[in-house]
């Protein structure tokens, strides 16, 4: 086969392109390897399965999309996998993006998922993000979560652990209503807990806060006569003197 002058530009063309590509991607990996790839053939470089679209992708079937500078995870196709893994850096058409956020309602009601690692990078948990997820029994929380929004794990009816990161400063009203948590250790950046945050936690029954001045609210509701609550040592009176802190016991430590 004999190619003219525009065919074998035209070839020497595509070739360069796709090596420019191949190039790109690789830097990407080369610079940050916790970063998922997804390459310009719409595969990701870890092996997951992938779907791309003009301003999304999906990785395992979790959708992420772009939003600013970040991506937010949106959710996930029903009823597909029970144990899930969110991703802390996704490369996108050449861009690399931090994935921060967990949006308003992502997971709710998901009726299959027991358990969901979250990425270190991971700044803010939208309201109702996990709200009634029935099978979603234990949640750690990484150091860069700073917002869990209202319901966010409102009626997990499985939910028995939740570990809180060390830079915590809100917890949205009813955000762990009526789940079965049986102990809450709370760092000490956090400024604010909403009504009912804990309320109707029956199985919760102690609680250590590393905060050296109490919150406005406890948001453990009626159930706060039924706790042990650990405080810092030095801080017993003022937890005292605050009506929504007045437990069963409170002890310094």
């Amino acid at each position: 086969m004999i190619m003219n002058k525009q065919s074998f530009f035209l070839v020497a063309a595509v070739v360069l392109l796709s090596a420019c590509g191949a190039k790109e991607e690789t830097k990407f990996l080369n610079a940050n390897p916790e970063a998922v790839v997804i390459t310009s053939d719409g595969k990701a470089t870890n092996g997951m399965v992938c779907t791309a679209g003009d301003q999304y992708v999906y990785l395992d079937h979790v959708l992420y999309r772009v939003s600013g500078n970040s991506m937010v995870v949106r959710g996930t196709e029903t009823g597909v996998t029970p144990n899930i893994k969110i991703v802390p850096y996704i490369v996108f058409k050449g861009t690399e993006y931090k994935v921060t956020k967990i949006g308003d309602s992502a997971f709710r009601s998901n009726k299959v998922m027991n358990s969901i690692e979250l990425p270190k990078t991971l700044e803010e948990i939208e309201s109702n993000a996990f709200r009634m997820c029935k099978t979603l029994r234990t949640i750690s929380l990484p150091d860069a979560t700073k917002t869990i929004g209202e319901w966010a794990f409102g009626s997990c009816e499985a939910l028995t652990s939740v570990i809180f990161g060390h830079k915590l400063e809100s917890i949205g009203e009813a955000a762990f209503w009526n789940t079965p948590i049986n102990y809450i250790s709370l760092p000490s950046t956090v400024k604010t807990i909403g009504a009912q945050a804990f309320g109707s936690c029956d199985n919760l029954r102690t609680m250590r806060v590393a905060m050296m001045t109490p919150p406005d609210n406890s948001g453990l509701g009626s159930n706060s006569s039924n706790i042990i609550l650990y405080v810092p040592f030095g801080t017993k009176d003022a937890y005292n003197a605050n009506y929504y802190w007045r437990c069963k016991q409170i002890i310094e430590e």
